[in-house]
């Protein structure tokens, strides 16, 4: 073996970090554009990320690239252009009226329009869960 030759392991590596999850932004940017569809991390959302990441037992930046993925293939999938996510994956829910906090299933919390501030849908986009 030569020594500047890749070790076995090093081969294997994927080319990029989250190869099952290619439509994200890069690990430090929270607004951009993904295949002509605009995404935008609401200041709350980027503030909670480190806590939902602790509570799924995941990589801070793997939670932010599997939300966006996901985002961007519902807002493709709504035929929407602009996304804000309010949420990544979590599970509990504020009613803003009461402040209450109550468990809710695993689920992003986003808003989704057509061009900024026109036909807008609000959405929460729930997964079952892996039990």
């Amino acid at each position: 073996m030569e020594a500047n030759s890749p070790s076995l392991a090093s081969e294997q590596l994927p080319p990029e970090p989250f190869p099952n999850h290619r439509n994200h932004l890069a690990a430090d940017c929270y607004k951009g554009e993904i295949d002509h569809i605009y995404l935008e991390w609401a200041p709350n959302a980027i503030d909670r990320l480190p806590t939902d990441a602790r509570v799924y037992n995941i990589d801070e930046i793997a939670l932010k690239s599997i939300t966006e993925h996901l985002v961007h293939a519902s807002a493709k999938r709504l035929g929407r252009k602009e996304v804000r996510i309010y949420g990544s994956f979590h599970s509990t829910t504020t009613d803003i009226a009461n402040g209450v906090t109550k468990p809710d299933g695993c689920h992003c919390t986003i808003k989704a329009a057509d061009t900024r501030s026109i036909s807008t849908l609000m959405s929460t986009v729930k997964y079952p869960s892996a039990t």
